[in-house]
């Protein structure tokens, strides 16, 4: 090991573990969630968050299937088709009646409604989640057979205190599991895919250093990082050292097989010219 490297680790080690502390969701956290698709019978269909990996993947109820909730509704209280922009949010304290709603289904709402009147969605189970995470994901129940349906979209936007993210469902057109009433069988769709995030905290370098990662070969390169070597430092979010390696401009660099949230630092003598963030569900 180097005299240079050493010191890296031995500063590194000295370094507050708050430093790789990121955002968690609390009831200051606004979420928004909506759905895009195509589907006959829209009572056939129950909505439900999960959250990230990292928490214990906590699920979140924020549209059952109507008969679910309430017996009385029956198997098929609304044969109306489709859903647009449907969307659940911390902000509203609307409740959805789907049995009722014309279609396509479409409207911002905090709640539904059940055999006990209005329920408001409980997102107490999403605290202490981050709110960066590559493994937020939804399910939609089918809980009917023969009408069958596809997600054509939808979005997933968190604004907290600090930081605010948009994710897109990654796969679109995905067909909704027909006759599918479990968590075991139903549908799971994925919001964001792999992403690195980019935090500029290069005050020690007049380059404007760049990381770009490719999840197709799961390798980081990097650009204007002042000529000769670099060392390129992956972490946990507790601060332990995953990965390490020398680096050279432009060169791919493969990573180790990780989900969850990673810190990327890559330094030239003690100092870090950058940060980034990579998310892999």
């Amino acid at each position: 090991m180097s005299l240079n490297h050493f010191a890296i680790v031995l500063i590194l080690s000295f370094l507050p573990k708050c430093i790789f502390s990121q955002e968690v969701f609390s009831s200051e956290t606004e979420l928004t969630i909506c759905f895009e698709a195509q589907h006959t019978y829209v009572s056939d269909l129950g909505f439900y968050l999960i959250g990230p990996q990292e928490c214990g993947s906590p699920i979140i109820p924020i549209s059952p299937q109507p008969q679910s909730t309430s017996p009385t509704n029956g198997c098929c209280c609304n044969s109306g088709n489709n859903i647009d922009s449907l969307c659940f949010s911390t902000e509203s304290n609307l409740c959805i009646d789907v049995c009722n709603s014309p279609v396509p289904l479409s409207g911002t709402y905090g709640g539904y409604d059940s055999v006990s009147g209005s329920t408001l969605i409980d997102w107490t189970p999403l605290y202490g989640c981050p709110i960066q995470s590559g493994s937020w994901r939804a399910q939609i129940f089918d809980c009917i057979g023969s009408d069958v349906g596809t997600f054509t979209g939808g979005t997933l936007v968190i604004n907290g205190l600090n930081d605010s993210f948009l994710y897109h469902i990654s796969d679109e057109n995905s067909s909704i599991n027909d006759n599918s009433c479990t968590h075991q069988t139903a549908s799971i769709i994925q919001f964001g895919t792999d992403q690195i995030v980019v935090t500029d905290i290069s005050e020690f370098s007049s380059n404007d250093v760049a990381l770009h990662y490719s999840s197709i070969d799961n390798a980081i390169s990097c650009q204007n990082i002042g000529g000769g070597n670099a060392i390129l430092i992956l972490y946990d979010l507790n601060g332990s050292i995953l990965f390490e390696a020398t680096v050279h401009e432009n060169q791919l660099t493969q990573l180790p097989a990780f989900r969850g949230i990673g810190i990327v630092k890559l330094f030239k003598g003690v100092e870090p010219i950058a940060t980034s963030k990579l998310v892999r569900p």
